[in-house]
């Protein structure tokens, strides 16, 4: 291994495309980049969207890190092909693009690269992205260098004034849990999210006073757990289904009555059952985010009166949730939208929310037995955004080693 800056390995990854007897193009940048590309036709730029430029691999950088005399640079490589209209051949395209994506990581394992490839890479199918029938696989890449901190003259830059404040609240010192916080909040800002956050719970720290603390505002909205029924590890926070709680103090203000979004990382599976990641009820509104309730489906409900679900068949993963009109609700597990409907708003619940139950006007109910990782509280996020945030909130708990 040698030393080579990301402007060099990137030309390495297009040479790579390029040489591959199935790839046609090649691009690299932020996922909103790829979707400009792919649907842009405006007669000097035909758009990804050309049989001609398929099947087609884009590169996105994630986060370069330094850890023991190595640099790794970290990517999302996305493999896709156009389908049919019919989508007759939408299963062939997943699988020729899945064959794809492992010639790539067979020829980045080439001992005649400057790298060392991690061996560990998830392979994510997607179908119809970017409003087009775009159909591959999203793969992470992991590279590693060698680094001897000689190479350069380090400047020193402003520390973010959010990591600082949120660091300084919870004590935390430990040098993973740091990275992780890190490139969770620079994800979240670099992707246009970070100001639709009003609470970002990450579970970090291992006790009860740094699981309470609010990432986007250690100020505001500090969670105070209930006497029993809460335990608290690297692992995030457990219920025991009894008497556990977390109330956050966070009211929905009425002004996002049809703007809102709520999502939870829950790790482990559990029976299914009226079972509340978190929520509140008000008299007739609610809003709550039950992954695996009754008969195995996800149930979300954002200022509603009625229960809007999908089918499920397990408690574990990153659920996601947005009142994105007053007619329109849509709810996500991980990278999957489990179900999109029509279900009117009403109005707000006057309580606060409360994590591993639902809090009612006079008590709580629903109480869970989920271990949560992260929680997050805020304006409702578009489905591309919801993409992002979930790539985000898995690699967030990859760093972690707590990643399900």
């Amino acid at each position: 291994m040698k030393f080579l800056t990301k402007n060099q390995v990137v030309t390495q990854l297009k040479t790579l495309a390029n040489n591959h007897l199935q790839i046609r193009g090649f691009g690299y940048g932020d996922r909103w980049e790829l979707e400009t590309a792919m649907t842009k036709t405006d007669g000097t730029n035909n758009g990804l969207a050309q049989p001609e430029k398929q099947p087609f691999m884009w590169v996105t950088p994630i986060i370069a890190r330094v850890n023991d005399g190595s640099l790794y640079y970290d990517f999302e490589v996305i493999v896709g092909d156009l389908v049919k209209k019919d989508e007759s051949d939408e299963l062939e395209v997943e699988s020729d693009t899945l064959l794809i994506c492992l010639d790539v990581l067979s020829k980045l394992d080439d001992e005649d690269y400057d790298w060392s490839l991690s061996k560990q890479s998830n392979l994510q199918p997607f179908t119809e992205k970017w409003d087009s029938e775009f159909t591959g696989h999203i793969m992470n890449v992991s590279l590693e260098f060698m680094f001897n901190y000689d190479y350069c003259q380090v400047p020193f830059v402003k520390p973010d004034a959010d990591i600082t404040a949120f660091l300084a609240a919870t004590g935390i010192e430990d040098e993973t849990q740091i990275f992780a916080i890190t490139y969770l909040v620079t994800q979240l800002k670099q992707n246009g999210l970070w100001n639709k956050m009003h609470a970002i719970y990450p579970f970090v720290g291992g006790t009860a006073s740094r699981h309470s603390v609010n990432l986007k505002n250690p100020n505001q909205y500090k969670i105070s757990w209930s006497p029993t029924g809460v335990s608290h590890d690297a692992n995030g926070i457990t219920g025991d289904g009894i008497a556990g709680y977390g109330d956050t103090g966070y009211i929905i203000n009425p002004i996002y009555k049809d703007n809102f979004h709520m999502s939870a990382y829950v790790r482990n599976d559990v029976a299914a059952g009226a079972k509340c990641a978190i929520g509140c009820a008000g008299i007739g509104p609610v809003a709550q985010i039950l992954p695996f309730s009754s008969g195995n489906t996800f149930q979300a409900s954002i200022n509603q009166n009625t229960a809007s679900t999908g089918i499920n068949n397990s408690s574990s993963g990153y659920f996601h949730a947005n009142r994105i009109a007053s007619n329109k609700i849509i709810a996500f597990k991980d990278f999957i939208k489990v179900f999109e409907n029509s279900t009117l708003s009403t109005s707000v619940p006057s309580v606060s929310l409360s994590i591993l139950s639902r809090h009612t006007t006079n008590s709580f109910t629903y109480y869970s037995d989920y271990n949560i990782a992260l929680t997050t509280l805020g304006e409702a996020l578009s489905e591309n955004e919801s993409s992002f945030i979930a790539t985000i909130i898995l690699q967030f708990q990859t760093y972690l080693n707590r990643r399900v």
